[in-house]
């Protein structure tokens, strides 16, 4: 075995460490926002992690494009971007559909409550109460 070969080897050894270091240190910063914030979005969280780690692949472009090809590194990062489009889609669906909602609820009982307008004001509240913390982005 000569001394290249073992150079060679704990060079590897050494990115190897570093990055599974670093993948530790990404994963206890989302194990403690999952732990600070139990309502936050995930998903968003894991998919900037994601993202983060094949941008610092295609930043870096070193000895590692042996283990994953450029064309396949780019198709995750394109995966990952319409997995954000069609998230971003659906919550905005989700949005006009509750909209719809709301809107068609205050109709009916508006109807039912017309004769009232004390109970209509304080109706037309709540709704609007309801509604705008539906549609928040927490």
């Amino acid at each position: 075995m000569s001394k290249s070969s073992v150079g060679r080897y704990a060079t590897r050894s050494n990115k190897a460490m570093q990055r599974l270091l670093e993948a530790q240190a990404q994963t206890d910063r989302l194990i403690q926002a999952v732990k600070s914030n139990p309502d936050a979005d995930y998903t968003e969280a894991a998919m900037m992690l994601t993202m983060n780690g094949l941008l610092n692949k295609v930043a870096t472009a070193e000895e590692e494009w042996d283990e994953m090809p450029l064309d396949k590194a780019g198709r995750l990062i394109a995966s990952l971007s319409r997995t954000k489009v069609y998230k971003d889609r659906v919550k905005q669906d989700m949005r006009k559909k509750a909209d719809i909602a709301f809107q068609e609820l205050e109709a009916d009982m508006m109807k039912v409550i017309k004769q009232d307008e004390e109970s209509v004001r304080m109706l037309k509240t709540i709704l609007t109460k309801a509604k705008d913390r539906m549609m928040q982005d927490d």
